[in-house]
């Protein structure tokens, strides 16, 4: 089969042409979680750390959460 990308070559195992549209699907609706999981890992830092080094709104540290 001639693919025009890796992602459709990758898509192809599936056999399911809206394969994207579900997973798409999936992360949405699992978005509200991981908003509030974050949200708590942040109030936990900023906990412990403070807000010098854990801001109220901006990214989290990648160095405070290792691998």
């Amino acid at each position: 089969m001639d693919y025009e990308s890796g992602a459709e070559s990758w898509l192809s195992a599936y056999e399911d042409e809206t394969f994207e549209q579900q997973v798409e699907a999936v992360i949405e609706e699992l978005r509200p979680f991981y908003e509030q999981i974050h949200g708590y890992v942040r109030y936990k830092l900023r906990e412990y750390y403070g807000d010098k080094v854990v801001s109220e709104k901006g990214p989290i540290p990648m160095h405070l959460l290792g691998n």
